[in-house]
C-alpha cells in the first residue's frame, strides 16, 4: 500500500497533476462565462474560490518540485515558486481584462490569489514531511 502511495505521490504523476491543474485552471478563468448573479456573503463566493484555487495550485507545484529535488526545497526555490504562482495570478487576470468584454481584472481577485497562494506555501511546509516520508 505505501509503495502504492508514493508511486501516486512521484515526480511524473505531481507533473501531469501540475500540468493538467494549470491547464484546467487557466482555462475556466479565460474563458468567457455567463452573467452569473453575484452571490454576497460576508466574503464573495468568487474570492473564496479564487482562493481555494491558488492554494492547490501553489501546494501541488511545491509537491512536484520537492519530489523532485529529493525531498529537499530550498528557501530560495519555495520563493522562485510562490512569485510565479502570484504572477500566474496576475497574469490571468490582466488576460480577462484584454480577452473578453465582459470580464475584467479585479484586484480583490489577485489579492484572493495572492492570498490562497501564500496559505497554500504555509501548508505544504507544515504537511510536507506527513505526506511524503
Amino acid at each position: 500500500m505505501i509503495r502504492h502511495t508514493k508511486n501516486l505521490l512521484g515526480a511524473k504523476a505531481l507533473l501531469f497533476l501540475g500540468v493538467l491543474y494549470t491547464f484546467i485552471i487557466t482555462y475556466l478563468f479565460v474563458a468567457p462565462r455567463p452573467d452569473f448573479p453575484e452571490i454576497e456573503f460576508f466574503i464573495s463566493m468568487d474570492k473564496i474560490g479564487h482562493f481555494i484555487i491558488h492554494t492547490l495550485l501553489c501546494m501541488i507545484w511545491l509537491s512536484y518540485f520537492f519530489v523532485k529535488a529529493k525531498h529537499v526545497l530550498s528557501i530560495r526555490n519555495v520563493f522562485l515558486i510562490v512569485i510565479t504562482c502570484i504572477t500566474y495570478g496576475i497574469v490571468i487576470e490582466v488576460s480577462q481584462q484584454m480577452l473578453h468584454a465582459n470580464r475584467k481584472a479585479e484586484m480583490y481577485d489577485v489579492f484572493a490569489n495572492s492570498i490562497g497562494t501564500l496559505v497554500g506555501m504555509l501548508l505544504f511546509l507544515n504537511v510536507k514531511k506527513r505526506m511524503f516520508l
